[in-house]
């Protein structure tokens, strides 16, 4: 199985399961999305950012040089190219030359 067909096994598992969207696995559930993806993909690292406190958190992953989460299940080359930053905080500007700076979660489970 390819990275994206985990992770959108992860996102049906989920959806059927919780009983929620895709788009609320991004909202709230994106902690929650990361793990259980984490289960799957042993191989991924669980990061977050929040783009020096400028907006909400959110997790997602990192697998080798790719990002991913429950929207972008085919992977970013860059954190700031995930559809959670650039839909939904579309009035947000990156300052130009600003590097994102991703924090790795260590949850003791995994």
């Amino acid at each position: 199985m390819t990275t994206k067909e985990r992770l959108e096994a992860v996102v049906r598992k989920m959806q059927h399961e919780q009983h929620i969207s895709r788009d609320a696995l991004v909202h709230g559930w994106c902690n929650v999305f990361s793990v259980e993806a984490k289960k799957a993909i042993p191989d991924a690292v669980i990061v977050a950012s929040d783009f020096g406190g400028l907006i909400d958190e959110h997790e997602f992953l990192k697998i080798g040089n790719k990002y991913y989460d429950a929207q972008d299940t085919s992977g970013v080359d860059s954190p700031d190219q995930l559809k959670y930053f650039r839909k939904d905080f579309g009035h947000f500007t990156i300052p130009k030359g600003y590097r994102t700076q991703v924090t790795i979660r260590k949850w003791p489970h995994l």
